[in-house]
């Protein structure tokens, strides 16, 4: 278990970065490095279950996830199957002045192979989380 906490501010105002933030199904376009298929399998009021194929530090994945929104605020991920089952995401929206301020909480669980594979070794892991949420929030300010 890996707990990483990374704070970065956009040039956007709260309630779009957050919508940017929280359309899965976009993904695949603005972050096709990451992302190869996104299935939105059920949505229930404030709750969506997702699956999710992608690729991450040349590690291909599939999980299952299951997604909280507390609109325009706070999106909750857990990962329901997959080598990262039992992980936890938290992402919290505020705005600030010139734009919002993203906090995202991560409690990671790395199981099967990718606990034993050196290139998750944990400052690799804090760099690889850092890049993609680059990445993430130039896909946000687009």
């Amino acid at each position: 278990m890996q707990k990483i906490q990374l704070v970065k501010t956009v040039n956007v105002e709260r309630e779009k970065a957050f919508k940017a933030g929280t359309d899965f199904e976009s993904f695949v376009q603005k972050l096709p490095q990451y992302f190869k298929l996104i299935k939105i399998r059920s949505v229930r009021e404030f709750t969506s279950v997702v699956e999710i194929h992608g690729k991450i530090a040349g590690k291909e994945f599939a999980i299952m996830t299951k997604n909280v929104i507390k609109q325009p605020e706070i999106h909750e991920t857990f990962v329901l199957s997959g080598d990262a089952r039992g992980s936890h995401f938290i992402k919290k929206y505020e705005s600030v002045p010139g734009g919002t301020r993203i906090t995202i909480d991560i409690d990671l669980k790395l199981r099967g192979l990718l606990r034993f594979t050196s290139v998750f070794s944990a400052n690799k892991i804090q760099k690889i989380i850092n890049e993609y949420f680059d990445d993430f929030m130039k896909a946000i300010e687009t």
